[in-house]
């Protein structure tokens, strides 16, 4: 769950912020804001990026194989 929030919320939140602060705090036009936007998302996008590689993928492949019933005539059929 740490990971999907990072690679999913994190950009978003960030690009939230960064535009907040830029109306707020920098009282920006609204093209500063935009840029200000992509910035906090890309940024947000990078701290995700270095953050899931930490991940380690243990998959492990479990091969199943169906129990067959031997297939005889039955007398009626």
């Amino acid at each position: 769950v740490k990971h999907a929030f990072a690679v999913y919320m994190l950009p978003l939140l960030l690009s939230l912020v960064f535009a907040f602060v830029a109306a707020q705090l920098f009282i920006a036009s609204e093209g500063w804001q935009i840029l200000a936007a992509a910035l906090g998302g890309v940024t947000g996008f990078f701290i995700a990026k270095t953050r899931v590689k930490s991940l380690k993928h243990d998959i492990k492949v479990i091969k199943i194989h169906p129990i067959s019933i031997p297939l005889t005539q039955i007398d009626g059929d």
